[in-house]
C-alpha cells in the first residue's frame, strides 16, 4: 500500500509573532551567583582550550595566578605508635590536619564546613568559638536525621552532631544546613573554606578522623579558587540543605538522650 508511504505534510514554522509573548522572550534573568557560575565555567573552558586562562569579568576580575598549594597528612598509626596515645590518651593525639585550620579561624570571616557528621575536636571547636567571638560567620553543613539513618542505625551520627552544633550555634553567627533527602543520599563531600583558604582531601574534620584514621587533605591558598569553592558551597548548602534552627535542633537534641548515650558508646570503638 504505497499510501502509507506518503510523504508527510509539512506545515511552516510559527513565526514569532505566532508565539506567545512569554515563549518569545529570549532574555536570561541570571542572579549574581549564577552570573559569577556561567564566569567561572567561561574562565575554565578558555584556559582548557588556550592554556591560559585571561582574566574574567564581574565577579572573576583578577589575573589567575599559581595557587600557593600544600599536601598535610596527618599520620594516625605514626602517632599510635609512639606508645603516647593509647587508651585514656587517645583524645590528646595530635592532628596536623586540625592544626592547620585552626591556626586561621580564630582572625577568619567567613567559614564553610562541609562534612558527614560534626563531633569536632576539642582544639578545632575551642579556635571555632573563638573565631565566632570575633565575628567571624560560619556556615556548617551536614547530613540529617534522615540520611543518617541511611549510613548509621537509628541516626547516631546526627544525633552525636548536635551537642556541638547547639553550642556553636549559641557563640556567634552560625548558619546550618543538613542534608535529609530521598533514600540512599547521603552528604560525602569534606570541604573547609576558611577566607582564602580552601581544604578538601579524606578527612572529615570531626574528631573520629583524628583518632582513628590517618588521613590526606589539600591546602589552597588562593582567593579566586576559594571563591569558587565558596560558590559551588553555597549552592549545595541552599539547594540540597534543609535549614536546621536552633529550636529544633534542641528538640532533637532533647528527644535523643538513649540515643546519644549509645552513640558515645560506639565512639569508644574508633
Amino acid at each position: 500500500d504505497m499510501a502509507s508511504f506518503a510523504e508527510p505534510v509539512k506545515t511552516p514554522l510559527a513565526t514569532p509573532r505566532d508565539l506567545p509573548a512569554a515563549d518569545r522572550a529570549t532574555e536570561i534573568r541570571l542572579t549574581p551567583q549564577q552570573l559569577a557560575e556561567l564566569r567561572l565555567a567561561q574562565a575554565w573552558v578558555r584556559y582548557r582550550r588556550d592554556g591560559v586562562a585571561p582574566p574574567v569579568d564581574g565577579a572573576f576580575e583578577k589575573e589567575f595566578e599559581p595557587a600557593r598549594a600544600r599536601v598535610i597528612t596527618h599520620r594516625f598509626f605514626g602517632h599510635l605508635a609512639t606508645g603516647a596515645y593509647g587508651g585514656e590518651h587517645r583524645l590528646e593525639m595530635p592532628d596536623e590536619v586540625v592544626d592547620a585550620i585552626a591556626a586561621l579561624v580564630p582572625k577568619a570571616r567567613e567559614i564553610r564546613l562541609s562534612t558527614l557528621f560534626v563531633l569536632f575536636n576539642p582544639k578545632l571547636k575551642a579556635a571555632l568559638k573563638e573565631g565566632l567571638a570575633n565575628g567571624a560567620r560560619l556556615s556548617i553543613h551536614f547530613n540529617g536525621d534522615k540520611t543518617s539513618r541511611e549510613s548509621m542505625p537509628l541516626a547516631l551520627s546526627y544525633k552525636h552532631s548536635l551537642e556541638d552544633v547547639i553550642e556553636l550555634m549559641k557563640a556567634g553567627a552560625v548558619k546550618v544546613a543538613v542534608m535529609d533527602q530521598a533514600r540512599y543520599r547521603y552528604l560525602h563531600k569534606k570541604l573547609f573554606v576558611v577566607d582564602d583558604h580552601v581544604f578538601f582531601g579524606s578527612h572529615n574534620f570531626n574528631l573520629p578522623s583524628t583518632i582513628s584514621n590517618s588521613e590526606l587533605v589539600v591546602e589552597v591558598d588562593d582567593p579566586n579558587f576559594a571563591e569558587a569553592m565558596s560558590l559551588a558551597y553555597d549552592h549545595d548548602f541552599l539547594f540540597s540543605g534543609r535549614p536546621l534552627t536552633m529550636k529544633e535542633a534542641v528538640a532533637d537534641y532533647d528527644g535523643s538522650s538513649v540515643t546519644r548515650w549509645l552513640a558515645k558508646f560506639v565512639q569508644g570503638f574508633f
